[in-house]
């Protein structure tokens, strides 16, 4: 496989959808993760939609969209990074390391002080996501605890109440 040099990254745009779609799909090997995107994108429910364009084409995608706590005021600037894919002919070309690195960017530049993920313990860490548990959060889902996973951004002295996190209602339709 060769590597690819040249790799734009970009916000989605009108017409994306069903390149971004196809990303998810292959990328997952089954439709779901296509599918809430397109729900989370009809809800306007995607605060970041965030594309990695490879050789003309849509290689990768990673969306961001916010969170809620438990018993917490709503208004804070909290997010859930899912999903981030990259095309199965992309892979390991570092194409989701700069989704992943440029998200969280924009996630900083936006106020927020912390993403959550669930995701690969041993992908994510090195982005300065840490088990959450340990810090109070729990999941919702039914996952490995060392899946579920948080990055507290900027200067870090407004961090989330500890409680259960709450992805978009659109990770709860079918």
């Amino acid at each position: 496989m060769a590597r690819i040099e040249q790799v734009m990254l970009r916000p989605e745009e009108p017409g994306d959808e069903a390149a971004i779609g196809a990303v998810l799909a292959a990328a997952f090997g089954r439709q779901d993760a296509a599918d809430l995107v397109a729900r989370l994108r009809a809800a306007a429910g995607l605060t970041i939609s965030l594309v990695a364009v490879a050789g003309g084409a849509i290689a990768g995608h990673a969306a961001l969209s916010p969170i809620t706590i438990e018993g917490a005021e709503a208004g804070t600037r909290w997010f859930g990074l899912a999903p981030v894919a990259v095309r199965p002919d992309h892979q390991r070309q570092g194409i989701g390391t700069r989704l992943v690195e440029e998200i969280l960017q924009q996630a900083t530049a936006l106020g927020a002080s912390a993403v959550f993920v669930l995701g690969d313990p041993g992908y994510y860490w090195r982005f300065g996501f840490a088990e959450a548990g340990p810090q109070g959060w729990r999941c919702l889902y039914d996952a490995p605890s060392a899946a579920f996973r948080v990055a507290l951004l900027g200067p870090r002295t407004d961090p989330p109440p500890p409680g259960v996190v709450r992805y978009h209602p659109a990770f709860d339709e079918p």
